[in-house]
């Protein structure tokens, strides 16, 4: 036994991890995610080709002042959103539909490519009662031909299956025990149905992609029945020369190639923690297995497409488990890309409808959504991670996975697939928001993976049960959701009024105040619960006290000249912002990165503060005494959450690693 394999052992045993819920399972939510995009992409590209010259012609009547069916006195930007309606919703309807039916043919194929492994595997018979007993569960064990050499498990609308090969009954008890744990492990952890999901990306990508390419050439071809010689070869030509085509082949390529690295890395990381599990009962069987297996060299682009990895890597997973249940850069990347290429082109099919809140803020809707997705596919995965972490003492790999989500999140939005070749002057698809999105999805992912390991420590690394993981679903949520927002509203406000004015009137202001505000007071609550180690009340108010005094004794004796009264508001949350973000400094100074979860419990009191200060000074000029209250207490909560983002981009610097 290796060192490395004494340690591992001594903190987390096999048997301990794969207990925990696996963040590797979130890999799962990148392949759907997959799926979706191409989708979108193509029903998107689909609608371009059939019904783009609709699309502008009704733009070019509805911007002409002349709408098709609008009433002469409405407000004109009414009117236009109006006029546009119609087409707006065929464009959602063609983009959406392209994601529902990708999805539905990979469901579809779920279902599907079980037979054909069945059939490869040749004619099946029962295997024998003394094997089909030592599975330990009540799935049917079956033999396969001559020339299967895996063993396999399977569920079709007959039931779960392991399929093992002829030869496995000359190898020793504790052996065929490890292959039929290994086996069973698959069975129990849902791989027989979501692994299918995964193999059929290819079988569900490449249709969905050249669908578009297909119905454009179609339909050149039927405008010109009488001359299809002369409008082929014009098509081929144009195929290799338009800059449309390459645009599109372009993101093609990439979608697929993320699709053969997440494939492979789903399929890899299953089998290693099904071997775990396997040697849960007994490592002795799974070892001698795989000592005995052969590794052939293969060359790189073979070893890219295994979908097994080779023993060797197996062998080397068993002996530092932790390996196998960690956070992956890769994993960051592909959530980050795949992400951020779809938000152009969804933003692009909601629908906007005038008079509704839900369809007429595409931007925050967008935001919205994309904030979920994060939640799901990336702030699940850190969690979970926060456990794993817990019970091996090995770091979580925070500051190079969070760095690696944005660094991804900005080549997502590079490489959208919204259909133009570059950046453009839409909302997620122009410069200014590649300067500021990725940094805040970057700061939430940071912040997210502090909160994570301090809850992790506070439960001792115990298992959650599922309202606990919905809670944290919810939380992701906010947090993500609430990046992408101040990230967006920045940008309205830079675009208005410049660099300057938009991130200082942020800092104290921003749209979706109360969802803020919300957010910073589940997280003064968490932070109050989940700080391990308590400040002495002395220490407690010189750091809250100390901002407080400093904060408004400028606000009130310096930056106190007679303005109007909109800027005196400004100047008031600005005082605000800046008390909690200098408890904030002071934490990360003193502690580096593990302050950050004890000053979301110290710089809301702050900022509090400070807005009863302002309040009570104003009081007598009130007209509306309680609204007043309300407004500050809104504000001096939703102040603190650019700073917390903040906070948490700068956490993943180098010098605040502790």
């Amino acid at each position: 036994m290796t060192a490395v394999r004494q340690m591992a052992t001594a903190t987390a045993t096999p048997a301990r991890l794969v207990r925990l819920p696996s963040p590797g399972v979130a890999r799962y939510g990148a392949v759907l995610l997959l799926l979706a995009a191409a989708g979108m992409f193509a029903g998107h590209t689909t609608f371009n080709a059939i019904q783009g010259q609709r699309w502008v012609a009704i733009v070019k009547v509805c911007a002409a002042g002349r709408p098709l069916d609008a009433v002469p006195d409405v407000a004109t930007g009414a009117v236009y959103l109006r006029c546009l309606s119609a087409v707006e919703w065929d464009r959602a309807g063609y983009t959406f539909g392209g994601a529902l039916v990708v999805l539905l043919l990979g469901a579809l194929l779920m279902v599907l490519l079980p037979y054909r492994l069945l059939w490869r595997a040749g004619p099946l018979s029962p295997a024998e009662p003394r094997i089909t007993t030592r599975t330990g569960t009540a799935v049917k064990v079956f033999f396969g031909g001559e020339r299967l050499t895996e063993a396999f498990a399977v569920r079709t609308l007959r039931g779960t299956r392991i399929i093992l090969p002829r030869g496995l009954r000359r190898l020793p008890d504790d052996q065929i025990d490890a292959v039929l744990r290994h086996e069973a492990a698959h069975v129990r952890a849902g791989d027989v149905t979501l692994v299918w999901l995964t193999r059929g990306l290819w079988w569900a990508l490449i249709p969905a992609l050249l669908t578009p390419i297909l119905m454009i050439n179609l339909q050149v071809l039927r405008s010109y029945p009488d001359e299809l010689p002369k409008a082929s070869l014009l098509l081929l030509m144009n195929m290799v020369t338009h800059a449309f085509y390459w645009n599109y082949a372009l993101r093609s390529l990439l979608l697929l190639a993320v699709a053969a690295v997440v494939a492979a890395a789903v399929l890899r990381s299953r089998e290693h923690e099904a071997d775990l599990t396997a040697a849960e009962g007994g490592e002795a069987g799974m070892l001698d297995l795989l000592r005995g297996s052969s590794s052939p060299r293969h060359r790189w682009w073979r070893r890219l497409q295994a979908i097994h990895p080779s023993p060797r890597r197996r062998l080397a997973a068993l002996d530092d488990p932790h390996r196998t249940m960690e956070l992956r850069p890769l994993d960051a990347a592909t959530a980050g890309l795949l992400i951020a290429m779809m938000m152009p082109v969804l933003h692009l099919a909601l629908p906007t409808s005038p008079g509704n809140w839900l369809v007429s803020q595409t931007t925050h809707l967008t935001g919205l959504v994309a904030g979920i997705l994060f939640a799901l596919v990336w702030g699940t995965a850190l969690w979970r991670a926060a456990l794993v972490a817990e019970h091996t003492g090995r770091p979580m790999r925070l500051r190079v996975t969070s760095a690696t989500l944005a660094v991804a999140t900005a080549a997502g939005l590079l490489a959208h697939i919204s259909g133009a070749l570059f950046l453009g002057r839409g909302v997620f698809d122009n410069n200014t928001i590649l300067v500021l999105l990725p940094p805040a999805v970057g700061g939430a992912a940071a912040a997210s993976g502090l909160l994570a390991r301090a809850w992790a420590r506070h439960s001792a690394g115990r298992p959650a049960g599922r309202l606990t993981w919905a809670a944290i679903t919810i939380l992701n949520t906010l947090l993500f959701t609430g990046a992408l927002w101040i990230s967006i509203d920045i940008f309205s406000i830079v675009n208005a009024r410049g660099w300057v004015s938009g991130l200082t009137t942020t800092m104290g202001y921003y749209a979706m105040l109360k969802p803020g505000a919300i957010t910073v007071a589940v997280l003064w609550v968490l932070g109050l619960r989940w700080t391990a180690v308590r400040p002495r009340p002395s220490r407690t108010a010189l750091l809250v006290g100390v901002p407080v005094v400093a904060t408004l004794a400028v606000r009130w004796l310096v930056v106190n000249s007679p303005t109007d009264q909109l800027t005196s508001l400004y100047r008031d949350l600005g005082t605000m912002t800046a008390a909690g973000g200098l408890v904030v400094a002071a934490l990360l100074a003193r502690r580096g990165r593990a302050g950050l979860v004890p000053a979301m419990a110290l710089a809301p009191a702050a900022t509090l503060l400070i807005g009863a200060a302002i309040w009570l000074r104003y009081l007598a000029s009130w007209d509306h005494t309680a609204a007043a209250a309300g407004q500050y207490l809104t504000s001096a909560f939703a102040a603190l959450g650019p700073v917390y983002l903040l906070a948490g981009l700068i956490t993943l610097l180098p010098r605040l690693r502790r």
